[in-house]
């Protein structure tokens, strides 16, 4: 049953990413038909521009850096070996670091 769970749980996610990944490209200032972005993968086309150069590496982007995000999160949390941990851990450094910066 946990295992089921996990699956629907990962197949949910993924496909809400993917619709959210075709909603970042259609969207913008104008809107572009799904016939038009798929017409827009040719460099003699009029959205190509579009495509290419705004919509399609700002999407991208999103998804690589929020899977960073996700990496670092799991990272601080095996480091400091507690699965509540959050970016307030490093405070007492950070404060430290400014005190130093202030001091001099």
């Amino acid at each position: 049953m946990y295992l089921f769970a996990l699956s629907a749980f990962y197949v949910v996610t993924l496909s809400m990413m993917v619709l959210l990944f075709g909603l970042s490209i259609r969207l913008g200032t104008y809107t572009l038909s799904f016939e038009e972005i798929w017409a827009a993968f040719q460099p003699d086309d009029k959205n190509y521009f579009t495509l290419m150069e705004y919509r399609l590496p700002r999407a991208v982007l999103a998804i690589l850096l929020g899977g960073a995000l996700a990496i670092s999160g799991v990272l601080v949390q095996s480091v400091v070996r507690n699965p509540l941990a959050s970016p307030d851990i490093f405070r007492g450094l950070t404060m430290r670091l400014g005190w130093l910066l202030f001091r001099y």
